[in-house]
């Protein structure tokens, strides 16, 4: 789409494993507060981003449904109703038909752990290990609803059900790179009059046996997966932690939301998207790609008027080297740049939604927040890394830019700018 798009965000939910909410999320990443955690329940006492408990059935209009909601679908869902709850949004006089759906999520998959207790059972006193002995007894220690569950797509039916938003929909399962392509596909049919609202969900969980064996096998994890340190783009980085979360948006088209009289938090300037072939040096973009999706985000050749960054800071030291010096190949020097999985984790198909909300809520306090840990940054990434305290904006309404890519070569740019404040004095705004 040429020009800049006029796309507001009205409302914005959080539920990461720095808290349940927007504010207290803004709060514990300027406060340099980390959610990564040893969870004394695992087994081995695995380093883990997990959120804090809550019970979704007391905000639920139908509680029942509870049965058929997975933990990141339940995530996804008080995410949804806080951005609804922070917009006005159910007020507004948009009809539901009118209201469309836009859902990034994990490829979630059956776990095998589902079956243990019915397999055990179905084959004791040596029988053989046939599937036909699954009936009966044993196939009631299988939960009947676990299919339902899992399924990528069960986000958008929980939404649109619980919500009554009944217009377009659809659902994005692009790895990391799926939340952007949600706020892209939400955004042109913003534009194109399609719809007059949008709800953009991102959520998943990486909690689960299948995932942490596969990141751990591949050398990822930080400490093997026993260690609760995660410092992107530092001398010695250790690796990734894994964890779940979910991030929600009310998009509206910026003179419709001027016009109810909305609180506008912020404004999508564009979203740009490219892909790659991956190398044998890792999975993140090249220079050329990297330049591709900022292009396309419409923030020109380097960056454009963007005065800050998002780095996507994987904190793997192939991953992290490259894009560091993609980065400085192609972007205006001395731009800010920021990560913040060393706070909230590496969240998956959740991730850029959750960095692009604690982006843009921070920069309308005026700052970006440091890089959790960095006291050492690896000295052959020549970028101007935010460390130790938050670095003031010269206005909080400047544009910044999130990155993110996929294991797949996938690599998508966000440009964005948040609306300060219009009373720096009401703290309870977001």
């Amino acid at each position: 789409m040429a020009g800049r798009w006029r796309i507001a965000v009205t409302g914005i939910g959080l539920v990461t494993p720095l808290g349940l909410t927007a504010i207290e999320n803004v709060a514990q990443v300027l406060g340099g507060q980390t959610g990564i955690r040893i969870r004394p329940d695992s087994e081995g006492a695995t380093a883990a981003a997990v959120p804090p408990t809550f019970d979704i059935s007391t905000i639920l209009r139908h509680p029942k449904n509870v049965k058929l909601l997975s933990r990141p679908v339940q995530m996804a869902l008080k995410s949804v109703r806080e951005a609804l709850g922070e917009s006005g949004l159910p007020e507004s006089r948009i009809a539901s038909d009118r209201t469309g759906v836009y859902v990034a999520s994990g490829q979630t998959g059956l776990e095998y752990d589902e079956f243990f207790k019915g397999l055990t059972l179905a084959w004791e006193g040596g029988r053989e290990q046939d599937y036909k002995y699954l009936g009966g007894m044993p196939s009631k220690f299988i939960d009947r609803y676990f299919s339902l569950r899992t399924l990528s797509n069960a986000g958008v039916g929980a939404i649109s059900t619980e919500f009554g938003a009944r217009g377009p929909s659809n659902n994005y399962v692009q790895g990391e790179t799926a939340a952007a392509v949600a706020i892209y596909n939400a955004s042109l049919d913003l534009e194109e009059k399609r719809c007059d609202a949008a709800i953009v969900c991102a959520y998943e969980s990486l909690l689960v046996p299948s995932t942490f064996i596969a990141f751990r096998k591949m050398g990822l994890l930080s400490g093997g997966g026993l260690s609760p340190v995660y410092t992107p783009f530092a001398t010695g980085r250790p690796g990734m932690v894994l964890g779940e979360g979910a991030c929600a948006f009310i998009l509206e088209r910026l003179d419709d939301a001027r016009e109810r009289g909305a609180t506008i938090l912020a404004e999508i300037d564009g979203v740009g998207l490219a892909s790659q072939i991956a190398d044998e040096e890792g999975l993140t973009a090249t220079p050329d790609d990297l330049r591709s999706a900022i292009q396309g985000a419409n923030a020109g050749d380097n960056g454009g008027d963007a005065e800050y960054l998002f780095a996507r800071g994987l904190g793997a030291e192939a991953d992290d080297l490259a894009e560091g010096r993609a980065l400085a190949e192609i972007l205006s020097p001395g731009l800010t740049v920021s990560a913040l999985k060393g706070q909230t984790g590496y969240l998956g198909a959740a991730t850029a939604a959750v960095e692009l909300a604690i982006g843009l809520l921070c920069a309308r306090r005026g700052v970006v927040p440091a890089i959790r840990g960095l006291d050492h940054p690896d000295p052959r990434i020549p970028l101007r890394f935010v460390r130790e305290t938050p670095t003031p904006l010269p206005d909080p309404a400047v544009a910044g830019l999130f990155l993110s890519s996929t294991f797949g070569g996938q690599v998508a740019a966000i440009a964005a700018r948040a609306i300060p404040f219009a009373d720096m004095n009401r703290h309870e705004q977001i």
